[in-house]
C-alpha cells in the first residue's frame, strides 16, 4: 500500500527513509487512516529496537508520508535462508535467540502501551551491519481500548502462513497480546524448519490451515538430529490454539528462550507409586534418573532367585550410563515408596554438549568413550 525510498535530510546532514502511502489508495478513507494510525503508533513507541518516526506530512499534491531512520542490513527471513543447515551451529543459534529476545523485549514494551502488533514474522525484522535489531511494519497494529474502524463484511488483515486461529477467523474482539505470542512462535518454528507455520499453495489455502490452527511438529519437518528439544517445547507451546494453552505474555516466552540461552532450562519430573518398576534388567534406555523424594531398590533377578544390591534416597542418580551409551541395563530398580524423580534424557544432554564450545564438547565425550572403553569385559549399564 505504499512505497519506501531514501531521503536526504539537508538540516542534519543525514540520510532518512521516507514512506508514502500509495497513489491508488490516496482518497482511500480508510486506507489514509490506517496509514496516518501506522505513523502515530510507531512514532509513540520509543524503543530501542523499535525504528523511529520523525515527523507525519502531506505535501503539496496532498500526498501523505512519514520519515524514519534509515535501517542497513537484512531481513531475518533472508538470514536464515542464508544459513540454511549451519543455523543450528552454537554461533549461529544463539545469535539468532539473541535476536529474537530482543524482538520480545520490543513486542513486551508495545504491550505495555497497550499496542498488538499482529504482523510478527521474520521478513519484519531487520538486523543492521551492527548488530541492530528492530521490528518493523506496525500498519495493522491496534490500540487495545480504542475503536478501530472495520469494514462492513469480516476481513482478514495480516499474513495468514503466521497469523493465530483468531487472526484468520477475522475475530477482532480476540486480539491480544497472546495473539503476538503466537507470531513470535511461528517466527522461532521458522528458524526450527526454515519454513512457515501455514505454509500453503495460495493465500485461501494457508488461512484455512492458520484457521483450523493444522500445523506440523518441526520434528517430522526436520532430519537434523541437532534439532533443539526445548526449541521445539516452546515454539509449540505459543502455537497452541487455544489462547489458553498459550504463553501468557511475550515475557514469559522471552524467560523460557533465555532459560534455554543459559542451559538452565528443567528438566521433566514423574512421580511414581510405591512398587513402580522404574529401570527393568535387559532393556536399552536412554534416561538417567535423579531421586528428588522417596526411595528406590536396586536388585537382580537369577532365575528364579531376587538379588538385592542397593537401597537409593534422595539425591541418589541411577542409569547415568545410559546417557554415555545404549547398552542393555545391568539391574532393575523399583519404587519403594512414593517416588519424585528427576528425568534426564540423553539427546538434552547431547544438546548441552552441542551448545558448549566445539573443543569441550569433543573433551567430554571423548573423556566418556574411554571411560566406557576401560570397563571390564561384559560388564552392563545401569
Amino acid at each position: 500500500m505504499g512505497t519506501i525510498e531514501v531521503v536526504f535530510d539537508p538540516r542534519l546532514r543525514r540520510r532518512l527513509a521516507r514512506k508514502t502511502l500509495a497513489t491508488e489508495f490516496q482518497n482511500d478513507r480508510k486506507s489514509f487512516q490506517d496509514f496516518i494510525n501506522e505513523a502515530r503508533i510507531t512514532g509513540r513507541l520509543e524503543h530501542p529496537n523499535i525504528v523511529p518516526v520523525h515527523d507525519l506530512q502531506i505535501n503539496e499534491s496532498g500526498k501523505i508520508s512519514f520519515t524514519m531512520k534509515r535501517v542497513e542490513g537484512e531481513t531475518l527471513e533472508t538470514l536464515l535462508q542464508e544459513a540454511g543447515s549451519t543455523r543450528f551451529e552454537h554461533r549461529f543459534m544463539y545469535r539468532y535467540l539473541d535476536i529474537l529476545t530482543r524482538v520480545c523485549e520490543a513486542v513486551a514494551f508495545a504491550h505495555s502501551q497497550n499496542v498488538v502488533h499482529l504482523d510478527i514474522k521474520p521478513g519484519n525484522i531487520m538486523v543492521g551491519d551492527f548488530g541492530q535489531v528492530y521490528l518493523m511494519d506496525w500498519g495493522i497494529a491496534r490500540v487495545k481500548g480504542v475503536a478501530h474502524e472495520s469494514p462492513q463484511v469480516p476481513c482478514v488483515v495480516g499474513t495468514p502462513i503466521y497469523m493465530p486461529p483468531e487472526q484468520a477467523l477475522a475475530r477482532d474482539e480476540l486480539l491480544d497480546e497472546r495473539s503476538d505470542v503466537f507470531t513470535l512462535g511461528g517466527t522461532l518454528f521458522e528458524f526450527l524448519t526454515l519454513q512457515a507455520p501455514f505454509e500453503a499453495e495460495t493465500i485461501n489455502g494457508a488461512v484455512i490451515l492458520a484457521q483450523e490452527c493444522k500445523l506440523e511438529d518441526p520434528k517430522d519437518l526436520v532430519s537434523d538430529p541437532r534439532l533443539p528439544a526445548e526449541l521445539r517445547r516452546i515454539a509449540l507451546k505459543a502455537l497452541q490454539s487455544n489462547r489458553d494453552d498459550r504463553y501468557q505474555s511475550v515475557l514469559e516466552f522471552r524467560e523460557d528462550l533465555l532459560r534455554f540461552m543459559r542451559g538452565g532450562f528443567e528438566f521433566p519430573t514423574v512421580d511414581l507409586p510405591k512398587g513402580s518398576l522404574i529401570i527393568e534388567e535387559g532393556e536399552v534406555g536412554e534416561d538417567a534418573y535423579v531421586i528428588v523424594s522417596g526411595a528406590c531398590r536396586v536388585f537382580q533377578r537369577h532365575g528364579m532367585e531376587t538379588r538385592e544390591l542397593a537401597v537409593l534416597g534422595p539425591g541418589a542418580v541411577f542409569g547415568e550410563m545410559a546417557i554415555l551409551s545404549a547398552a542393555p541395563r545391568a539391574a532393575s530398580i523399583e519404587a519403594t515408596e512414593q517416588t519424585h524423580l528427576l528425568v534426564i534424557n540423553r539427546s538434552v544432554i547431547e544438546q548441552e554438549l552441542d551448545s558448549m564450545k566445539p573443543w569441550m564438547g569433543a573433551l567430554i565425550r571423548a573423556f566418556a568413550k574411554h571411560a566406557l572403553g576401560e570397563r571390564p569385559r561384559g560388564s552392563k549399564n545401569i
